[in-house]
């Protein structure tokens, strides 16, 4: 099966992957702000209270900043971002990537083992990989000629024993 050249943004791949890391890791930051505030009510010490801002104002959006940038500078990110087109059979995804005149310039197949599961976002369907829980590929409906190729993508994904939801 052939799909359409496309590709999403990256401010639309950040958008999912912002998404995907709250929903996944929110305990990490709530939890030592919730910690932090209870502390500040108890201790009214001065200094304490500066730490926690500092600690709600610098440290986490930073850390919060740097996770992203590393999860969004992966060899996986690449597929979604930049123009391919992708032709999936029996062995995985084949992404072809091509330039703006729609000259072919490389090749990369991404194997069906490779895949943990398959999920449907809003206008995305996103294709979260093995190696990582936040490494993920978002293939645009749009790729899919018609809701029949679409439904053949996810029952070739099952039968791979992919995880669908």
């Amino acid at each position: 099966m052939n799909l359409h050249p496309c590709n999403i943004s990256s401010g639309k791949y950040f958008g999912l992957l912002f998404q995907l890391y709250i929903r996944r890791m929110w305990y990490l930051y709530a939890f030592p702000a919730i910690a932090l505030i209870i502390a500040a009510i108890c201790i009214t010490d001065i200094r304490f209270i500066f730490l926690s801002l500092i600690y709600v104002f610098l440290i986490s959006p930073m850390l919060f900043c740097l996770s992203l940038i590393n999860y969004g500078l992966t060899k996986e990110s690449r597929y979604s971002i930049l123009r391919s087109r992708k032709i999936i059979d029996e062995r995985g995804i084949e992404f072809i990537f091509i330039d703006d005149e729609g000259n072919d310039t490389s090749k990369d197949l991404l194997e069906w083992e490779r895949i943990k599961s398959i999920m449907g976002s809003q206008d995305n369907l996103i294709v979260i990989l093995k190696n990582s829980r936040l490494h993920f590929i978002a293939i645009p409906y749009d790729s899919f000629h018609n809701k029949e190729e679409l439904t053949l993508f996810i029952e070739m994904a099952r039968n791979a024993k992919i995880i669908v939801s």
